[in-house]
């Protein structure tokens, strides 16, 4: 995946060159004064859909396609054996990760400016989230995130805003160090054969 990405930030560098773009069309205004802070219309715009999509995925894992993509992430020869179409589930889990990895791009492209680069901070920010919230849990991923979020922000009233970065990365290895499954992540139960 790794290797994949490297090629495809190249291309894009190669087809659109290196420098900054932007899509922002719309005048640079100040942000709306909430508790004391300032957050913009498109900030809110994130948080709602984010909020939405996250709800949406939850209610999607509750459904039958959604027992399956569970049981398949499990034990995938047990689920095909169940009479589960693997093929057609790691598909769908293709397609739904893919779109969620769309709008997420798109509503950033109109917060941020675009670099072939930018996606791989984003990237490294996810994992990190979802290590901190829990790796086998949806809720624990969203928790992660909002950790995350609020350590880095929070971090800004005391420390330069460079920093925010390092904050992230003392979070992983604290969680790493005492709290390796997460949040809401359990230890996985010991077999005996």
């Amino acid at each position: 995946s790794l290797g994949l990405y490297l090629v495809l930030q190249n291309l894009v560098s190669l087809a659109w060159g290196d420098d900054t773009k932007t899509i922002r069309t719309a005048p640079i205004v100040e942000g709306h004064n909430i508790f004391g802070g300032r957050i913009t219309t498109v900030q809110i715009v994130i948080i709602v859909v984010s909020g939405l999509l996250t709800c949406a995925l939850a209610l999607l894992m509750r459904t039958k396609f959604g027992t399956a993509l569970r049981a398949v992430a499990n034990d995938n020869d047990l689920a095909h054996s169940a009479g589960i179409q693997t093929d057609h589930v790691i598909m769908g889990a293709f397609a739904i990760g893919s779109f969620l990895s769309a709008v997420a791009a798109i509503l950033l492209c109109f917060e941020m400016d675009l670099t072939p680069t930018a996606g791989f901070k984003l990237l490294v920010m996810a994992v990190i989230a979802v290590i901190v919230g829990g790796i086998n849990s949806l809720a624990g991923a969203a928790l992660g995130g909002i950790v995350l979020g609020l350590a880095q922000n929070l971090a800004v009233w005391r420390l330069p805003s460079k920093w925010q970065d390092c904050v992230a990365f003392a979070l992983l290895i604290i969680f790493l160090l005492f709290r390796p499954f997460g949040i809401i992540g359990r230890a996985p139960s010991q077999q005996r054969i």
